[in-house]
């Protein structure tokens, strides 16, 4: 027996088959246009151990009308900022003399740049120089006192200050707390041996903060011996005020050493005019023969 289906049921099958499919066509969209980027740095490839402050780095988009891209640094010494079709790149300066990689992300492409490494400044020299750590490059070593001899109030330390603006080398800082007892200057010294009879120049830089407060100092203290043990044969002194606090100031002194001496101690120190705190830093000092 064959059953009919009946003509109703046919219809509303084909009337819910259309809705269907025209639901189908509504939900399809066109395809959107197919977006390129490329980039265009200002600047090197191998960027100066200085740094950059908004160097451009220019996007072309094809087509024109994709303008849905980002902009982002994935290193942290590196900054990235968008201003329409440009990135503006600031990279900071190398501290250190390791040459160094950065990689940022822009428009989903990654452009990978190197940096210099901070060039390393070799302390300058003084030719004929007998003392030895005159420039105190990282430390105060071959420098300090002797208890035999009385010595005033105050301290000794290494500070980064440079009298060349050396960032690998520093300078002494000597400290003398003055009280109302008007006690000795605050010195530092090293022994070394000298030639007997002949002229040598002495000196050094130095830096105050004030002119009135106190005086930097220099001395030379000859023996007839190699390791200035015995008893002191000379002596002569320098307190040469600061003649424009705040800055740093070379002095040269000479002298010629005594027929018998052999060895000399090279004394620095701070020395405060008034009760009080008087702080020097001293760099590059030298004793050589003329």
């Amino acid at each position: 027996m064959t059953r009919t289906i009946p003509a109703v049921l046919v219809a509303l099958s084909l009337v819910l088959a259309a809705d269907a499919s025209a639901a189908r066509n509504r939900s399809v969209r066109p395809a959107g246009p197919q977006c390129t980027f490329s980039l265009s740095p200002t600047f090197a490839a191998t960027v100066s151990s200085a740094g950059l402050t908004q160097a451009p780095l220019n996007v072309t988009a094809n087509p024109a009308t994709c303008t849905s891209w980002n902009a982002y640094s994935l290193t942290d010494w590196v900054v990235v900022t968008r201003s329409g079709n440009v990135v503006r790149v600031d990279v900071a300066p190398n501290p250190v003399s390791t040459p160094r990689t950065a990689t940022i992300l822009v428009a989903g492409i990654r452009y990978s740049f190197s940096q210099e490494g901070a060039p390393v400044i070799v302390p300058p020299t003084i030719p004929g120089n007998v003392l030895v750590n005159g420039g105190f490059d990282v430390d105060l070593a071959f420098w300090g006192f002797q208890d035999r001899f009385p010595n005033g109030p105050g301290s000794a330390s290494w500070s980064s200050a440079d009298a060349n603006n050396n960032p690998n080398s520093g300078s002494i800082r000597l400290r003398n707390t003055r009280p109302a007892d008007q006690s000795h200057t605050f010195q530092q010294l090293q022994c070394v041996a000298v030639d007997a009879g002949e002229i040598y120049e002495y000196g050094g830089k130095f830096f105050a903060g004030s002119a009135e407060a106190g005086t930097a100092m220099w001395a030379i203290v000859e023996y007839a011996d190699d390791n200035c043990d015995v008893a002191a044969v000379f002596s002569e002194t320098q307190v040469p005020r600061s003649r424009a606090p705040g800055t740093w100031q070379s002095h040269t002194f000479t002298k010629r050493m005594g027929a018998t001496t052999r060895s000399a101690f090279v004394v620095i120190g701070s020395r405060a005019t008034e009760p009080g705190t008087f702080e020097i830093l001293m760099d590059d000092v030298f004793l050589r023969k003329r």
